[in-house]
């Protein structure tokens, strides 16, 4: 029953893809994505609600490991502190329910904690400031997860930009991955 919902949802997600997105461009997307009073009055509903779903193509990439469904959008702006960035949607595959829109670099790239503070100062800018920062050290299996965390609370969203050491390829790992990412405020 569940594989034959997340088809059905598939098949959905791509009807209203093909047959009721707008084709708008990534500036459109980028203008709301920076917009404080956008994300403190975002209505965070289903998939066909989204208005950033809604304002340009996205690819569906496949799914998580926990079943949720991703779509991709490329971005190149100049005026975010990196460029040749990712955008994706988390969508729970289960009731079609926004989870979280993320910003990042593309796959295999590698960040700095430069980056990740002109993320800070950019969000400072367009958010106000952050609630604070957050650090934390986690070891699982021999590798050592650090983690440090800044948050905007809107009044329906929560903004984080997150960086943390790149483990992808264990010990051999180098550099860091930092994310934007942008979930309902629990709290309301």
């Amino acid at each position: 029953m569940k594989k034959l919902l997340r088809i059905a949802f598939v098949v959905m997600a791509l009807f209203v893809f093909f047959c009721g997105t707008s084709y708008g461009g990534a500036d459109e997307l980028m203008k709301l994505v920076e917009n404080r009073s956008f994300w403190s009055t975002y209505k965070w509903g289903t998939l066909e609600e989204s208005e950033l779903y809604q304002l340009t193509k996205w690819s569906l990439r496949g799914m998580t490991k926990s079943g949720d469904y991703i779509f991709h959008k490329y971005i190149t702006d100049e005026n975010i502190p990196y460029f040749n960035t990712r955008m994706s949607i988390f969508v729970n595959s289960n009731n079609n329910q926004i989870i979280s829109y993320d910003i990042y670099p593309d796959f295999n790239e590698t960040t700095t904690p430069d980056d990740y503070n002109r993320l800070v100062n950019w969000c400072n800018e367009k958010y106000g400031n952050a609630s604070g920062e957050k650090k934390y050290t986690r070891t699982n299996n021999g590798l050592t997860l650090n983690k440090t965390t800044s948050d905007w609370v809107l009044d329906n969203t929560t903004i984080t930009v997150s960086i943390q050491n790149n483990l992808s390829q264990g010990k051999d790992s180098i550099g860091f991955i930092t994310t934007l990412s942008f979930k309902k405020n629990e709290s309301n």
